[in-house]
């Protein structure tokens, strides 16, 4: 039920999708003007500078090397490993440089994070109108009607998501440099699967906060979180196959699209699973309460199994009243 609705809400609804573009384009050329007011003065009072400069010089003649069919994409991603760890053995060589790069690293992913979750509440929001009245709000209304709690959810999801994304992202680069001394090119598949499962699992845990937020402001924001987590348990295996199909395709066309589009496809594709997500995650909720939900003006689906519903049972009565015992 969950993805099969959630389609239908981004296909009828990509002026949505082109908004999330828009707003996570803005958000990713924050970062990377931060990043550049950061790293550019930093990297110049570098004493090994040019070494660095030199390593990232490499790594854009692979990619231009593969964009010209010159090499494949094994031997690209051969040698992007190598000038990585080179860049990394020359930062871990200074103890200083390596800290600052950390911090400002983690800084800056903590800032992508809380810009880009700033529409998690209004797309939400959206979503819910949608499915519970069929209104239609348009991004910038919904985010200017709801920014208090836009800021206030992205802030406290930022806190429980920085601790717990550095912890996947570690976990998948050591796995990944280690499988790749090993079996070379095939560790890629294993990756993906290993990326899936842990993204998955960390989008599960979120999956009832937003909907139970919407349908009790009255609550504080982290114990709507912990209260959500019952309805997640109830709907388990539903959300993870959902979760677990959006994320697969998701990076699939990350993997495969990121070097030919130049990196658009890297936030185009967020800005499409937004949606989907949001959507699977208020369809889950309505699901797991029993609430019936337009998926356009003229459809309204019933999330009460077929035996269960009152009609139903009203219809079962009215065929055996007349019967004489």
């Amino acid at each position: 039920m969950e993805i099969k609705h959630a389609s239908s809400f981004m296909l009828g609804n990509m002026r949505y999708v082109a908004k999330l573009f828009v707003w996570t384009l803005i958000s990713v050329l924050i970062i990377v003007g931060v990043a550049a007011a950061i790293f550019i003065p930093a990297g110049n009072s570098l004493e090994f500078k040019d070494e660095i400069v030199a390593e990232i010089t490499a790594i854009k003649d692979n990619v231009w090397s593969f964009l010209k069919n010159d090499q494949g994409i094994y031997d690209m991603l051969v040698g992007a490993e190598e000038s990585l760890l080179s860049i990394l053995g020359l930062l871990a060589s200074h103890a200083g440089a390596m800290a600052g790069f950390i911090i400002a690293a983690v800084f800056l992913y903590g800032l992508y994070l809380f810009l880009s979750g700033m529409s998690y509440y209004p797309t939400a929001f959206i979503v819910n109108e949608l499915m519970s009245s069929n209104t239609r709000y348009g991004f910038a209304v919904a985010m200017v009607k709801n920014i208090k709690s836009a800021c206030k959810f992205s802030f406290c999801r930022m806190l429980l998501s920085l601790p717990i994304d550095i912890g996947i992202i570690a976990i998948l680069a050591g796995v990944g440099f280690g499988l790749m001394k090993l079996i070379g090119f095939f560790a890629l598949p294993i990756l993906l699967v290993l990326g899936v499962c842990m993204f998955t699992l960390r989008s599960m845990l979120y999956s009832g906060w937003l909907p139970r937020l919407i349908h009790h402001p009255e609550e504080r924001c982290y114990a709507a979180f912990s209260r959500s987590l019952v309805s997640v348990k109830n709907n388990f295996g539903s959300l993870f196959k959902a979760f677990s199909l959006i994320f697969f395709v998701a990076y699939c066309c990350v993997f495969t699209l990121t070097v030919p589009t130049f990196g658009v496809i890297n936030v185009l594709i967020p800005s499409m699973y937004y949606v989907l997500l949001r959507s699977v995650e208020m369809i889950g909720f309505y699901k797991t309460n029993n609430m019936s939900f337009y998926v356009d003006a003229r459809t309204v689906i019933n999330t009460v199994e077929y035996g269960y519903r009152k009609d139903n049972q009203e219809g079962e009565v009215d065929e055996y009243s007349d019967i004489n015992y």
